[in-house]
């Protein structure tokens, strides 16, 4: 999943002509104690969020450089899957080319 977000970060920096260099990682994580079903179907319900931020190198837009970063993120995270709920991802210091 976070290879394929990967992939879409890389098409959006190639639209635009930039590349990234400071990534950011969220993950909404369910609330201990909140419902496992949530009360609306495709909602997120009470999560905390959880979020991790890593400077590369080097400016990229390539996926494989920026998925390794996400994956090496989100293995720092030690969440449970099942507790997931949300991850979105971006570039946060886009730079021009």
């Amino acid at each position: 999943f976070l290879l394929s977000l990967s992939e879409e970060i890389q098409r959006r920096l190639e639209a635009t002509g930039m590349k990234g260099k400071r990534l950011t990682l969220k993950i909404m994580v369910r609330k201990p104690g909140a419902p496992v079903e949530t009360a609306k179907f495709g909602g997120h319900g009470i999560c905390d969020n959880i979020a991790r931020t890593v400077t590369l190198d080097q400016a990229t837009d390539n996926a494989k450089i920026i998925g390794k970063a996400m994956l090496n993120m989100f293995h720092t995270m030690k969440l449970n899957i099942s507790d997931m709920r949300g991850s979105p991802i971006s570039s946060v210091k886009p730079l021009s080319w």
